[in-house]
């Protein structure tokens, strides 16, 4: 078990300058949504429905146009001030419509997807978005929508990964979405994976799979990270069907964790690894009792030689009613 004094105490003093030269950087420049914004120009998508296009960054501002979920965007200038809404913050967006260039107009940015892929399925084309709903339980709340010409025909609940520092609410991480290639159950027809990064010690990162059955999007593991130099480590990977001997409907969660030693207190390094089989059973993933085995502990800056490196593309605003716009998420 990690030092909890220790931990929080180094957490809350971190100095981002310092850390970012200590700490795996994350591969931001492959993301649309960086550090909690995006970027002018950026290609993005509604996760919000029904939503009002206003004249100006304000909910006061004139409706100019009315959108459905799903919708592609583009920005046209960067962030435009800041709105608390739904328990977040998000700036406000001037977007133009890809498909009708002339439909132009201010969007909320918590009604705006961070991270969507397009994919096709038994010959249609749909959109997956992500997006938040809330904020609750000390994290953010979160959302997968499948679209369908204009429709949300399937959606799975998650919490995206966070580490909040004092009383803020914005999302500022770095997202981006992948498929993975699969060679698991047939019954399962594509897997994605949404990786959230921050580029600093002791930020929580990691990876959230979703799972495509052809009806429904069924929220998976996630595997996360969380390393601070000289202190600890903890990192987790996924091993797919197909890898190291698992069975079509196996998957599995490894996650190997150290401790450097404290010598002042007393306290000896550690390690160990933790494996979590899940099962899948037809509709979701069954987890089996984690199995926790010790190992070697190593000299302060080297790595145990069982530590399985995770991936790290990860490193690198919610439910709406049927009659949603820019005042609801």
């Amino acid at each position: 078990m990690l030092r909890t004094g220790l931990l929080q105490n180094t957490v809350l003093t971190i100095m981002t300058v310092a850390v970012l030269f200590v700490c795996p950087p994350a591969e931001a420049e492959e993301q649309l949504y960086q550090y909690g914004r995006f970027a002018a120009g950026a290609k993005v998508y509604l996760f919000a429905d029904k939503v009002n296009l206003r004249a100006a960054p304000s909910t006061s501002g004139r409706v100019v146009g009315n959108l459905p979920v799903g919708t592609e965007l583009q920005t046209l200038a960067d962030p435009d001030g800041e709105h608390f809404m739904a328990g977040f913050s998000a700036p406000w967006y001037r977007v133009q419509s890809v498909a009708q260039p002339a439909v132009q107009g201010y969007v909320w940015g918590g009604l705006l997807s961070p991270a969507s892929i397009n994919f096709d399925d038994s010959g249609k084309r749909l959109t997956l978005v992500s997006g938040i709903t809330g904020f609750g339980e000390f994290n953010f709340a979160g959302e997968c929508r499948v679209i369908s010409e204009g429709q949300v025909i399937a959606k799975a609940p998650f919490k995206w990964i966070a580490t909040l520092m004092g009383e803020e609410k914005n999302y500022g991480y770095n997202v981006r979405i992948d498929e993975l290639p699969w060679k698991g159950t047939q019954d399962i027809r594509k897997v994605f994976q949404i990786s959230c990064g921050y580029d600093a010690c002791g930020y929580t990162r990691g990876n959230i799979l979703f799972f495509w059955t052809g009806r429904e999007i069924v929220t998976g593991p996630t595997a996360e990270e969380v390393s601070e130099a000289g202190v600890f480590h903890v990192e987790s990977v996924f091993v797919f069907p197909g890898d190291e001997g698992l069975g079509e409907k196996s998957l599995l969660l490894r996650t190997t964790s150290s401790e450097e030693a404290d010598i002042e207190n007393g306290v000896a390094a550690s390690a160990k690894k933790v494996e979590t089989l899940y099962t899948w059973n037809g509709k979701a993933w069954e987890a089996g009792k984690p199995v926790e085995t010790a190992l070697p502990a190593v000299p302060s800056g080297q790595e145990n030689d069982e530590a399985v490196k995770s991936d790290k593309d990860g490193n690198e605003d919610g439910e709406n009613a049927d009659e949603a716009d820019d005042t609801k998420n």
